[in-house]
């Protein structure tokens, strides 16, 4: 030991300086190389608009909200991708605050964008666009909003991908006319599931613009929802199946459905490439709805697998005690809405989530709250990984 102590010693201090000097430039190099590589984290931005207190078409329009919601929240699932929310529906539905939504997106290259709207619609006589205008309540002249101008917003916010769907009419009648089966259980995404929604939405780059109908025709609204939404759908699910990610098949088949079940026209414009080899960052999926209440993060995170079960049992009990009413029931729905998967009290849903490892999301389509604001009814629909 002391020989190798005095050959440290006898190292003359220039050397030693030289040595230092070169450890940091090593070390600085290695930081720049890290800094200079190309990361890019992906979000999902969701906007779902829906006229469900129209008092034709709104019991159908609630399917339509319903719907989507699961099947944007199935592709952030899918995807990996963390998922913020804009979901308005009710007396939420009107021209401001959609507009509002729109031009508050913020958006990154990387980013991908869902929009999503099902209501009244109509184009003017002399419209160049080819797709509807919303309609807005009170449903007056400055209550409209195209399709166009939403396609216009968001090319100009520039992100990897965006869709435009719109379950609305397209006639030119100044006066509106109203809008005249999915899986029963929980969503299950497998492993082909999530190479057929990558290929759709995370590793394409450009846009899709679709409705329900062309110029001159009214759109059709079912009891199970809009005809084009769930043709679309159902022409997604066929697709998942299949394997195979393609929007222009995806939305000739839709197109195809809706002819054969409503006689209506859809018209859809594909506008995408492949996207580049580089690989987005993953980063832990999460939701940022726009509704003030944060008792569906709390739950979610109960969920949240790697968080660890110890710590997800150990908060079940607080976030039951901060966020539920006594003997709240929580009613768990299939994708078609109508199947009850399971009814539980509060306490046994939350346990339930602290111990499971395949849940991935969990989607709120109903609450109800006493006049202390707990929750005392929750319906939901729940998304897991095979």
């Amino acid at each position: 030991m002391a020989t190798k102590n005095n050959r440290i010693i006898g190292i003359s201090p220039l050397f030693q300086i030289y040595k230092r000097t070169k450890v940091r430039c090593t070390l600085l190099l290695f930081l720049l190389c890290l800094l200079g590589s190309p990361s890019f984290a992906q979000t999902l931005h969701s906007v779902v608009f829906a006229d469900t207190e129209d008092r034709n078409i709104g019991e159908s329009v609630a399917k339509d909200f319903y719907s989507m919601s699961i099947e944007m929240n199935t592709i952030a699932s899918a995807t990996r991708m963390p998922i913020q929310e804009h979901f308005y529906y009710g007396e939420d539905f009107r021209n401001p605050k959609f507009a509002e939504v729109l031009e508050g997106l913020r958006i990154g290259s990387e980013d991908i964008v869902l929009v999503y709207v099902s209501s009244h619609g109509a184009r003017p006589v002399q419209d160049a666009c080819a797709y509807p205008q919303i309609s807005f309540p009170p449903y007056k002249d400055t209550d409209h909003f195209s399709l166009c101008q939403i396609d216009k917003v968001l090319a100009g916010k520039k992100p990897k991908f965006y869709l435009i769907m719109g379950d609305l009419c397209n006639s030119y009648n100044n006066s509106l006319s109203p809008k005249q089966a999915l899986p029963k259980g929980n969503t299950i995404v497998k492993n082909s599931t999530e190479a057929v929604y990558k290929g759709l939405f995370s590793q394409v780059r450009g846009s899709v613009i679709a409705t329900s109908s062309q110029a001159g025709e009214t759109s059709i609204a079912l009891t199970q929802g809009g005809a084009f939404t769930l043709c679309f759908l159902n022409a997604l699910q066929a697709m998942l199946a299949s394997g195979k990610a393609d929007w222009n098949e995806l939305l000739g088949n839709s197109k195809y459905c809706t002819q054969e079940v409503v006689k209506r026209n859809p018209v859809f414009e594909v506008r995408v490439q492949s996207a580049s080899a580089t690989t987005p960052v993953v980063v832990q999926q999460e939701t940022t709805p726009h509704r003030n209440d944060d008792f569906m993060e709390s739950v979610r995170r109960l969920a949240d697998n790697s968080r660890g079960e110890e710590w997800r049992i150990k908060n079940a009990s607080s976030v039951l005690q901060s966020h539920f009413a006594p003997n709240a029931i929580i009613e768990v729905v299939g994708r078609n809405m109508t199947t009850v998967v399971a009814t539980e009290t509060a306490d046994k849903f939350l346990r339930r989530l602290s111990t499971s490892f395949k849940l991935t999301n969990i989607v709120e389509l109903a609450s109800e709250k006493n006049s202390q604001g707990k929750i005392v009814s929750l319906k939901v629909h729940e998304i897991y990984k095979q």
